[in-house]
């Protein structure tokens, strides 16, 4: 069945992730569309999905090196307080400039805090539509995402942006996986995603 362009077919249905708190806006909206049938766009919602979890994980990596620095730095102070660093003995005047350094850069880190990429700044908005109603729901992202490349009509179609005037495409599932790799993901991380079997050509 077609569709006109502001009303998506009747078969459209998005699920939008809950992780963004009430009142909040998402920084970054990931628009995710396709047939359910495809195995393309099932893998694209795996690695959407694993990238909130990633970013978790990153967060609780970040908190961990912050609490490790100021253990380390006071650890450093107490050592000078002993009067000797290691076997070579100070003296006093350098006893007191090296604890002032490391006290001025252990209140930096204070100050500075732990600086996380918060988790619900990414939002996803995942759509499926039946695969009858894929080629009309295509023509109408193509005129939608200013972008989009007219060759593009296969499943998904991923496209960047929370409101309509922010919309950037992006592409499909290779395309997407390229854009996490280079936004989000150490080249280690990425090859361990496309190894699992879910996101290899193999598993497609």
């Amino acid at each position: 069945m077609g569709a006109s362009f502001s009303r998506p077919p009747d078969s459209y249905q998005t699920y939008i992730s809950e992780n963004i708190e009430y009142g909040e806006r998402p920084r970054t909206c990931y628009n995710i569309e396709g047939f359910l049938k495809c195995a393309f766009y099932r893998a694209s919602v795996d690695a959407s999905k694993d990238l909130l979890t990633y970013t978790d994980n990153i967060n609780k990596a970040v908190e961990k090196e912050y609490y490790k620095k100021i253990e380390s730095l006071q650890n450093q102070i107490k050592e000078l307080n002993t009067k000797k660093v290691g076997k070579k003995k100070l003296s006093p005047e350098e006893i007191e400039k090296k604890k002032t350094d490391l006290q001025l850069e252990l209140d930096q880190v204070k100050s500075k805090g732990i600086v996380t990429e918060a988790k619900n700044n990414i939002q996803l908005r995942i759509s499926t539509v039946s695969e009858e109603d894929w080629d009309a729901r295509v023509k109408q992202l193509q005129k939608l995402v200013p972008d989009a490349k007219e060759l593009h009509t296969n499943s998904p179609f991923i496209y960047t942006g929370c409101t309509r005037d922010e919309y950037k495409f992006i592409g499909g599932f290779r395309d997407f996986m390229d854009h996490l790799r280079k936004n989000y993901w150490a080249e280690t991380d990425y090859e361990s995603h496309i190894s699992s079997g879910r996101f290899s050509d193999n598993s497609i």
